[in-house]
């Protein structure tokens, strides 16, 4: 059975979660997190990613990464950009790519086995320098393997061979500033470095990660960044969120040399302010308790209760609703459940929940007209069917907390 398009667009920021099997605590051990965060670390390096935020639980992973566009300093062509976002993990004999023609010939067949049509990746249509491209690779080979790839390739376009070089490099190029390639990169590094180095046997990952767009603007970056690390608190092994040491918080938080500024640097580009201007926003997010009338359980229930029949309202709409505006208490229950989440609660305060548009994808952003940007931001030859993915997912309407006068 094919697999449903992941949602990527250009330049897009992305929120990732991925799982150990069966829910297994594999992770638990310090020294297992300790070597994820340096593959995290080297493999972003490599794929040209940027890491906004994560956290390493026993079982599960949580992330917040930029996938930027193709710096313009690598376009083979000035006048076209490369679409390396859309380059696709899925394999041709399950569907056609989204950048192939959509015909209404049926594929020919020889005897009983259907013979599928050739067709044709798109070009990678960027290329890194040599020296850069040996320095990534050593993130992720080695060094010694990094120079002699060099070595080679200078060998090679010596005797006239650039066009062969360019062709290996492009193979490597297809990896990277693409979130698919990315996190499968960094999960094949986790599950075969694991297993080396911990004697596990066996698949390490639940499947496929989750992924959903989130809107690159510093207000709901804070609480997605916020969601993320609130995490060890919300499952009852860190006091708070500055005292684990594997969230980028508790690590920005911490004294721990380089770690620790890398750690910082990443919340400086994420909201654009200097470090403890960003700490101060995430602590006020992290102290901005829930309601006396409810607690996480409920509220969890109230906003995952209405997935496809209610969806989350845009600000203009029921903005003035109350728990009161039914005075002969008749009103149904999606519109009592609607107003109370819209008026009382804020999303600083539903990071205490397991939400299903943060746990399983879907787009985050301030209001709905985030959703109709996404699908106008995909790939032109994205499959209308696809399509279904944004429509089932649920958006919030982010909001920090009030900050005293």
């Amino acid at each position: 059975m094919a697999r449903k398009n992941r949602v990527t667009v250009l330049d897009g920021v992305y929120h990732v979660t991925a799982r150990v099997a069966h829910g297994a605590m594999l992770l638990r051990d310090d020294k297992v997190k300790d070597r994820i965060l340096g593959w995290m670390r080297d493999i972003a390096h490599f794929s040209g990613v940027e890491i906004y935020a994560f956290c390493i639980m026993d079982n599960h992973l949580h992330l917040l990464v930029h996938v930027p566009r193709v710096p313009e300093r690598y376009w083979l062509d000035p006048g076209e950009e490369p679409a390396a976002y859309a380059f696709g993990m899925r394999p041709q004999e399950c569907r056609a790519p989204i950048w192939a023609p959509r015909g209404d010939t049926p594929p020919a067949s020889e005897g009983d086995c259907p013979r599928q049509e050739p067709s044709t990746r798109p070009p990678v249509g960027f290329s890194i320098p040599d020296d850069e491209m040996a320095s990534r690779l050593s993130s992720l080979y080695g060094h010694a393997m990094a120079r002699g790839m060099a070595s080679h390739w200078a060998r090679m376009r010596s005797m006239g061979c650039s066009a062969a070089v360019e062709e290996e490099k492009s193979r490597y190029c297809r990896r990277m500033y693409n979130l698919s390639q990315f996190v499968k990169t960094l999960a094949e590094r986790v599950a075969q470095r694991y297993n080396e180095e911990f004697g596990h046997r066996g698949c390490l990952w639940q499947g496929r990660f989750y992924s959903g767009v989130v809107e690159n603007v510093g207000e709901v970056l804070a609480i997605v960044a916020a969601y993320i690390d609130y995490n060890p608190v919300k499952a009852g092994i860190s006091q708070s969120p500055s005292a684990w040491k594997w969230s980028s918080f508790g690590l920005a938080c911490s004294n721990r040399g380089a770690d620790s500024a890398r750690a910082r640097a990443m919340y400086e580009r994420m909201l654009g302010c200097p470090w403890m201007e960003a700490k101060e926003r995430m602590e006020a997010i992290f102290a901005d308790r829930l309601p006396d009338d409810i607690d996480a359980k409920t509220l969890q229930s109230l906003y995952d209760g209405c997935e496809a029949k209610d969806g989350y309202e845009d600000d203009d709409a029921s903005v003035d609703a109350t728990p009161d505006a039914d005075p002969d208490g008749n009103g149904s229950p999606a519109q009592k459940r609607v107003s109370h989440r819209r008026t009382a609660l804020r999303a600083s305060q539903v990071i205490r929940t397991g939400l299903w548009v943060l746990r399983k994808g879907g787009y985050v952003g301030r209001s709905l007209k985030f959703g109709e940007r996404v699908a106008g931001m995909l790939p032109a030859m994205f499959p209308r069917q696809g399509m279904k993915s944004l429509r089932l997912c649920m958006a919030l309407s982010w909001e920090l907390p009030r900050r005293a006068a």
